[in-house]
């Protein structure tokens, strides 16, 4: 009679490719976010992701772009995962830089 086997082999989701480290890759979070979450995590249990969510660090759309790289890089799609960290990367900067500009035109405001 056949018999499988099943060996165990080095579990590709690693360090690399936890979802609090592609967003501090990404610069979506910082080292410090990173840890207040995993903190929580530790304390009360859930998904890093809705943590950050739930303490306003990020917003959805980041966590879901965070996940599909995951998923990529999971996979082994390195190509694909790059290209959609470099868009959520731009994306961040065009709201940061839309952020300026409205804390501009506010302080102006003020001055007015």
């Amino acid at each position: 009679m056949f018999r499988r086997r099943f060996w165990k082999k080095k579990h590709p989701y690693d360090e690399e490719t936890n979802i609090g480290n592609i967003l501090l890759s990404m610069g979506i979070i910082t080292e410090k976010e990173l840890s207040k979450a995993a903190d929580k995590q530790e304390e009360s249990g859930g998904f890093l992701g809705e943590i950050l969510i739930s303490m306003g660090t990020i917003d959805r759309d980041s966590l879901d772009t965070g996940l599909r790289v995951q998923e990529q890089l999971r996979s082994g799609n390195e190509t694909e995962a790059n290209f959609q960290m470099a868009e959520e990367q731009l994306r961040q900067r065009k709201l940061t830089l839309a952020r300026a500009k409205l804390l501009t035109v506010q302080s102006l405001e003020r001055l007015a």
